[in-house]
């Protein structure tokens, strides 16, 4: 989910540029890891996406928002799912895109009906200016909008006590379309 929030042509110098605003809620944590297993920060595909201008997407945003069981509870998961023989990702995030989709494939879209598949709509969500991405705090809303799917699909125990960050691929199955 390569996010392109705040990137911006910067007509004086005639180069697009990511104006590096980075919200709350797509702070870095020191527990949300990418990669070489190294601390998350804004752009988050910055060494992915090399050959375009990176910004804020909705990944950190669905991240922080989320929480975790403790770290330990997730390490004692994982472990566990290696001894059985492997593990494999409890949760897939897609996102299509802000671009506009016939009606026909937007609304089959939004009417799956999947055991732990949900989707959630951008349309209306406010577009950068060249009309094809979202603005930055778009992909905030779109993070939240993201996590709010996945609770409600698996939700959280509220005797588990939660912290900032997120193990995705630890947690539950969900897909969002």
């Amino acid at each position: 989910m390569a996010g392109r929030g705040g990137v911006y042509n910067d007509t004086s110098k005639n180069i697009i540029v990511w104006d590096g605003v980075i919200p709350p809620e797509c702070r870095s944590n020191p527990s949300i890891l990418r990669l070489e297993w190294e601390e998350t920060k804004e752009p988050l595909h910055a060494d992915i996406d090399v050959n375009k201008t990176n910004g804020v997407g909705p990944g950190m945003s669905f991240a922080n928002r989320v929480g975790e069981f403790l770290y330990e509870e997730t390490v004692k998961r994982a472990k566990a799912a290696v001894a059985s023989g492997g593990g494999s990702y409890q949760a897939v995030l897609w996102y299509q895109g802000a671009r506009p989709y016939l009606d026909v494939v937007r609304k089959a879209q939004l009417e799956t009906d999947l055991e732990n598949v949900n989707c959630v709509d951008a349309m209306g969500l406010p577009l950068e200016p060249d009309g094809l991405h979202l603005t930055t705090s778009s992909q905030v809303r779109l993070g939240q909008m993201m996590v709010d799917a996945f609770l409600a699909i698996r939700p959280i125990p509220s005797s588990a006590k939660l912290f900032s960050g997120l193990s995705v691929l630890v947690l539950f199955p969900l897909f969002l379309l």
